[in-house]
């Protein structure tokens, strides 16, 4: 009897093990878990989730690329008829809204797309009445920029009709600085910052060892727009860091919102009264915040007999560049230049995920949500423009995104790519004006890449 019981227990130990065996090896749910060499990676491609950093590592890694609002290579964009997408501006277009209209009408037929670009020419309550008149015209999906100003009634009427949407050049932040709404924008102040350490490094080249006391800077500005507001904020504390003896003395800052117009004949007249009030001042440094701008201030320059001590840099770009394929140089020398090519995929392929339903405005782009922010922003690369490389700048773009959009000889010179800072910038760690998560390496510049 002993024997049978003994016999009896360890049947029973062995079936117990068994069992204790069998339920390790099968996680709550009742799946076989992946071992270590067969579990997938988020970067085993290019064209795979991005590298996360700690903050974006929060979000499920199970969600797609389209669910997190980039372009998807698996997703089918032609299982649908094609979506019809009105690009609404506000303001008379500019050089830089012609490019952008542009690149994301050249995204069309890569995510099955029609689009159609129409201005308010700086009329606000036409501005409103072209979103209530387009909301009665099927329109699926909306790229809303407009100005500052208009915001709150924009993002009221955005709301009552249940417009499907993302904006232009611009972000929209409230009293506080926070986003109201995701934004696909540059790091504005940053910017600002760059173009008058340029500046300071041109005009030591073109001027040897000048008498800093007769060096006066101007900022040409658009207070009314926040993101225009934050390169001319940038380029004066950089000028405050570099000429402290001066900086509250040689500063003049000519505000085109005091005419509510973007034109060069304004940022002409403003910049000249300046320099026609200070004769003592023989040196002009010049930060514009926009291409229009720049070719007003350096009109004035020229006015005044003072373009071999005028240097003018500007953030866009676009204008000048037309100036130098047809040969023409001037005081406006560089500019700090976003190519609409670089990120347009990117934006357009996230207006199709908003509308297929696959994210919505809080869960997009998760890994450019900032700590304190509800929304991302996409922060847009740049590149510091002369007419030396220029040409070059265009023909690699060309061959990073895939596109055929410049007609320029291409060298084989390659330029690096650094989300942090642009694409030959430093990095910018400051979160506070970053605004955003931090992303480095190819993966994150993959977001941008237009194949």
């Amino acid at each position: 009897m002993d024997s049978i019981k003994k016999i009896m227990a360890l049947i029973m130990a062995v079936l117990l093990t068994a069992t204790l065996f069998a339920c390790s090896g099968n996680n709550s749910g009742g799946e076989a878990s992946p071992s270590p060499s067969t579990a997938s990676s988020p970067n085993d491609s290019e064209t795979s989730s991005p590298p996360l950093d700690s903050a974006a590592s929060s979000q499920s890694p199970t969600l797609t690329l389209s669910q997190q609002g980039y372009y998807d290579p698996d997703k089918d964009y032609f299982s649908r008829d094609p979506y019809k997408i009105a690009m609404l501006i506000q303001s008379t277009p500019t050089s830089m809204h012609q490019s952008m209209i542009k690149s994301y009408s050249a995204y069309g037929p890569i995510l099955n797309y029609t689009m159609q670009d129409i201005s308010a020419n700086d009329d606000a309550d036409y501005y409103i009445n072209l979103i209530e008149t387009t909301a009665s015209q099927d329109y699926d999906g909306y790229f809303l920029d407009f100005h500052q100003e208009t915001k709150d009634r924009v993002l009221e009427v955005a709301t009552e009709l249940k417009l499907i949407w993302l904006p232009g050049l611009s972000s929209y932040t409230d009293d506080d600085g926070k986003l109201l709404y995701p934004a696909s924008s540059a790091d504005s102040y940053k910017y600002g910052g760059d173009m008058t350490v340029w500046l300071d490094q041109e005009a030591k080249n073109m001027w040897g060892d000048f008498d800093q006391q007769k060096l006066g800077m101007v900022g040409v500005n658009y207070t009314l727009n926040s993101d225009i507001k934050a390169r001319i904020t940038g380029a004066y504390d950089k000028f405050k860091e570099l000429y402290p003896d001066i900086a509250d003395t040689n500063y003049w800052e000519a505000d085109g919102a005091s005419h509510s117009s973007f034109t060069a004949d304004t940022a002409y007249n403003l910049v000249s009264a300046i320099i026609s009030a200070h004769p003592d001042i023989e040196y002009w440094i010049i930060a514009s915040s926009m291409d229009d701008y720049a070719n007003g201030a350096a009109r004035a320059a020229e006015a005044a007999n003072k373009q071999d001590k005028t240097i003018v840099i500007a953030t866009g770009g676009i204008a000048l560049v037309s100036q130098w394929d047809e040969g023409n140089e001037s005081c406006w020398k560089a500019c700090i230049y976003y190519d609409t090519n670089l990120g347009a995929k990117t934006i357009c392929a996230a207006l199709m995920s908003l509308i297929d339903g696959d994210t919505t405005p809080e869960t997009l782009w998760p890994q450019w949500v900032a700590p304190g922010e509800k929304y991302a922003r996409l922060l847009k690369p740049w590149q510091l423009l002369t007419y030396d490389m220029y040409q070059d700048f265009f023909s690699w773009v060309d061959r990073y995104t895939g596109l055929d959009n410049h007609d320029y000889p291409d060298n084989g010179v390659d330029f690096e790519f650094d989300i942090t800072g642009g694409l030959q910038g430093e990095s910018h760690n400051d979160s506070s004006r970053m605004n955003r998560t931090e992303i480095t390496g190819g993966g994150a510049a993959a977001l941008y890449r237009g194949r």
